[in-house]
């Protein structure tokens, strides 16, 4: 009989907000996560007109993380209790998931309802994927 065994030890980073650039005050649990990497003004307007079509004020209601490449951060971790979750551009790994999606289609999570979309240099430069996220954020906001 064998007695040797190996162990796989994990390790699990620790996240802060520190660590992150976060803006917004969440006041109704919504987190929008995008690539950090050319997040410039035109960037934010585009994100901050999405989101006030469907209500929402950026500053107060929503949580805005941008994440480097490559980074992943765990929502959980972070003491984000969010209801809805959109993902600009970036794979369900990047935000601790895994699952298997399609973009504009809304995924309902336990309690939560998760979007993926392109990336906001994609969604500046295409109507038609605007469209798309246009009617997929109607479905998941409750918009007729």
């Amino acid at each position: 009989m064998n007695t040797n065994s190996e162990n796989t030890i994990f390790i699990i980073q620790a996240e802060t907000c520190e660590n992150l650039n976060i803006s917004g005050n969440g006041r109704k649990a919504v987190l929008c996560v995008t690539d950090e990497e050319g997040f410039g003004e035109s960037r934010k307007t585009l994100l901050t007109k999405m989101l006030s079509a469907v209500g929402l004020d950026p500053g107060q209601d929503v949580w805005i993380v941008l994440i480097a490449n490559g980074q992943t951060i765990n929502p959980a971790l972070l003491a984000m209790h969010y209801s809805q979750m959109i993902v600009f551009g970036l794979p369900p790994e990047s935000v601790s998931l895994n699952i298997n999606h399609h973009n504009y289609k809304v995924i309902r999570l336990d309690q939560a309802r998760v979007l993926f979309c392109d990336s906001l240099a994609i969604l500046e430069t295409s109507q038609d994927k605007k469209k798309l996220l246009w009617e997929s954020l109607k479905s998941m906001f409750d918009i007729k």
